[in-house]
């Protein structure tokens, strides 16, 4: 058994009616305030990802990893035809926008006396 119906009136004065309602709609939308939002952004760590970040700083201190990481670092300097470790050979390779912003950022933690770099 299907469902029909019968409709009798004009369909262009229908689809007015809605497309009219419709866009009333979207404009009251549209010209809500904007609110922003004043919470924060990024939620904090748990209790147990923080046990988890300060055990596994505890053991990076330790010596934990280090011959892995140093193997991993001298199989991509192979790879990639230079060694991470030298300064210059880093610089050389960095991106000129990033190297700019890392600089300004650099030169006004250095400024404010918050960090320690070697520039």
């Amino acid at each position: 058994m299907a469902f029909t119906t019968n409709f009798s009136g004009d369909y262009e004065d229908v689809l007015q009616r809605f497309s009219t309602t419709a866009l009333q709609q979207a404009e009251d939308v549209a010209n809500l305030p904007f609110t922003q939002y004043g919470g924060e952004r990024v939620a904090g760590f748990s209790p147990t990802e923080l046990a988890g970040r300060e055990r596994a700083a505890e053991l990076a201190q330790m010596g934990l990893g280090m011959p892995q990481a140093q193997q991993a670092a001298d199989v991509a300097s192979q790879v990639a035809g230079f060694s991470y470790t030298d300064p210059a050979a880093v610089g050389a390779r960095m991106n000129p926008f990033v190297q700019q912003a890392l600089t300004q950022h650099c030169v006004s933690s250095k400024n404010s006396n918050k960090w320690r770099f070697r520039m």
